[in-house]
């Protein structure tokens, strides 16, 4: 989380459900790391490659966290892990940018 919080600004709103989401989903990600079982691709390119594509911003800072957990668990996020990520770093900048304009 604290790379998020980093490579996006700061994510002030902690009470907001997408907030919860991307919690919830980095700290099953650390078990999975844990564990040594990450989210297996299975023909996710064309996904993977939209998503990216669309949303660089948010690849950079996965490429960050991919960095942490190279050094950390010796291991590589997933195609599938990292658009996990995306998605759900996407719907808190989004829920924050709804409430700067509310």
């Amino acid at each position: 989380m604290d790379i998020i919080r980093y490579d996006r600004g700061g994510l002030t709103n902690r009470e907001n459900t997408s907030y919860a989401g991307l919690y919830t989903h980095v700290k099953f990600l650390a078990e999975r790391l844990i564990k040594g079982s990450l989210v297996r691709d299975e023909g996710q390119d064309f996904l993977y490659n939209e998503i990216t594509t669309a949303y660089p911003q948010y690849l950079s800072c996965t490429e960050r966290i991919n960095s942490f957990v190279k050094s950390k668990f010796s291991l590589e996020l997933t195609k599938q892990e990292v658009l996990y990520l995306i998605i759900q770093i996407h719907r808190v900048e989004e829920t924050r940018e709804e409430t700067n304009n509310a």
